[in-house]
């Protein structure tokens, strides 16, 4: 979770300031000084600390000096947790169990990006006028793209300490183009809401139309994203195996969401979302839970540190006997000094992604992707579904040969060949068992992926 508080240390910096000021208001005042004279002139030249006035004065100074004090007090708690199976110790280690034996026995996985089919539900309010364009959902899919394939442009920030740990995930996210009942969609829905701040933490309202929310769609097959009004917070995401299925997503503030419209700096960059689809996906904040030198993220190559880090702080920062890694997504910092996963992070969100989340692999409500039409429109895979085999057609006057990969829905590649280019018509086995496959098939710099389904 991000949150719009800032860290423990700003705080005292701020209530010390703030008592300094009280100190030099009472000390500097006209007022104040006008009537300590006062009280002098009365004792002749002496002060008498039992006069009331001067109580007066002394408790007024005490209060100055509380306030901030009260003020931390309140302000200390700094991340709303949603239920998670973290709250269940039997259901943690038994995700931890599976999490830890699926990254020791990981396989080997293909560079291909693995397809994520996203919905975003935006709830907006019309004195809020939140009802946030398709532009800006369309702006926070492109940035969670660069973010999850390391394509993001900051990834100079880095400390070369760590430049041998960066992850890339290798997830393609794409808003839904079927619903859950097969119907066309462009993946975003509407709801009007009567309620204002809506997102407010621990309200769960957001999550069901009959209380003025927005039901989600199978939780199982689509990531959701519920966009609101979040007052104090940026966002907050349920982690795999969430004890409601009906509440399992993301919830994201209206001015963190995407990196045009209503996104206000220095949360404008779509990060915001990039963090909380690492909970999702069973990441922890680096520091821990409970941030100190014996609090783990439960990732191996994320070095052990004593705090979260707020704001743009300097990337050669020590703690707990090494150096700290603040500009990781998983930290609070500003979005333009956040820029990476470390690869232990990317074996723990495929871990969750082929286990808890595994139900988004077989959804084939968005396989497209981003390529030119020109090969496409000239190769034929026919016939889909099929059983045991498909013949590809190709009609191209193109002369280049070309390049077909098959894989399964956790990435594999199952087979892979060459159609040369005087082949026109290639007939390509499956002695594979029923379910979805995907080919892709590559000439010169194109590609092309489509869904193959057997019976």
């Amino acid at each position: 979770m991000r949150i719009l508080f800032q860290s423990n240390d700003e705080i005292i910096n701020q209530s010390i300031w703030t008592s300094l000021f009280c100190f030099q208001f009472f000390l500097k005042n006209p007022c104040i000084a006008e009537l300590r004279k006062y009280f002098l002139r009365k004792n002749g030249g002496k002060r008498d600390r039992s006069d009331d006035g001067a109580i007066v004065l002394s408790l007024l100074s005490l209060l100055c000096i509380l306030l901030p004090i009260i003020v931390t007090a309140q302000t200390v708690k700094r991340c709303y947790e949603k239920p998670t199976p973290f709250h269940n110790p039997q259901l943690s280690m038994d995700l931890e169990a599976y999490t830890d034996q699926w990254i020791k026995n990981k396989p080997l996985t293909s560079r291909s990006k693995i397809t994520i089919p996203v919905v975003v539900h935006i709830v907006w309010n019309k004195e809020e006028d939140n009802n946030i364009s398709d532009e800006q959902v369309h702006s926070q899919i492109a940035a969670l793209n660069r973010d999850f394939q390391l394509e993001n442009d900051n990834l100079d920030i880095i400390s070369s300490s760590f430049e041998n740990i960066i992850g890339n995930v290798g997830f393609e996210f794409c808003l839904a183009t079927s619903d859950p009942d097969g119907n066309p969609t462009n993946g975003i829905t509407r709801t009007e809401t009567r309620f204002t701040n809506i997102g407010t933490r621990g309200n769960s309202i957001i999550y069901y139309t009959e209380e003025g929310g927005k039901d989600a769609w199978d939780t199982n097959k689509y990531l959701n994203i519920w966009v609101a009004e979040v007052p104090g917070i940026l966002g907050y995401a349920s982690r795999p195996g969430a004890n409601n299925e009906f509440e399992d997503g993301v919830v994201i503030n209206t001015h963190a969401f995407g990196t045009v419209g209503t996104v206000q700096a220095p949360y404008n960059l779509g990060k915001t979302t990039t963090h909380e689809i690492g909970h999702y996906f069973n990441l922890l904040h680096l520091a821990g839970d409970n941030p100190s030198c014996e609090e783990d993220d439960m990732v191996l190559d994320t070095p052990n540190q004593m705090t979260n880090y707020f704001g743009c702080p300097d990337i050669n920062i020590f703690s707990c006997g090494t150096q700290d890694l603040v500009s990781n997504y998983m930290h609070f910092v500003d979005d333009a000094c956040m820029a990476m996963f470390t690869q232990g992070q990317v074996d723990r969100m495929h871990a969750a992604l082929n286990g808890a989340r595994s139900g988004l692999l077989e959804n084939t409500a968005c396989l497209t992707t981003t390529v030119s039409t020109s090969i496409d429109s000239n190769l034929t895979i026919y016939p889909n579904p099929t059983t045991d085999y498909v013949y590809l057609k190709n009609t191209s006057d193109r002369v280049q040969d070309i390049n077909y990969q098959i894989f399964d829905t956790k990435g594999r590649i199952i087979k892979e060949g060459i159609i040369r280019n005087n082949d026109r018509l290639n007939r390509i086995s499956l002695p594979y068992p029923s379910g979805v496959y995907f080919i892709k098939y590559t000439i010169e710099q194109e590609e092309i992926i489509k869904v193959l389904l057997l019976f």
